[in-house]
């Protein structure tokens, strides 16, 4: 974990692992998985929405990028 921001409900994790990096934002009302890749920076995307940690781990096959959501959801919980 690179930051951490803690708004009310909300946590907003700036993450890296290995080569790749990663905002998270997770809200009581769902998750927002951000990869800071190449097409991130070319298009400026807002990333994928999740209903829930599980959802966003289901969601990625990189080790790179599960590590870091399980990292984000260790650090809520």
């Amino acid at each position: 974990i690179t930051q951490q921001v803690k708004q009310n409900d909300s946590h907003l994790f700036e993450l890296t692992c290995g080569k790749q990096s990663a905002h998270i934002w997770v809200s009581p009302h769902h998750v927002m998985v951000c990869n800071l890749n190449a097409s991130h920076r070319a298009w400026g995307g807002l990333g994928k929405r999740f209903d829930t940690l599980e959802a966003a781990l289901a969601g990625y096959k990189s080790a790179a990028m599960r590590a870091m959501i399980q990292t984000a959801a260790a650090a809520i919980a």
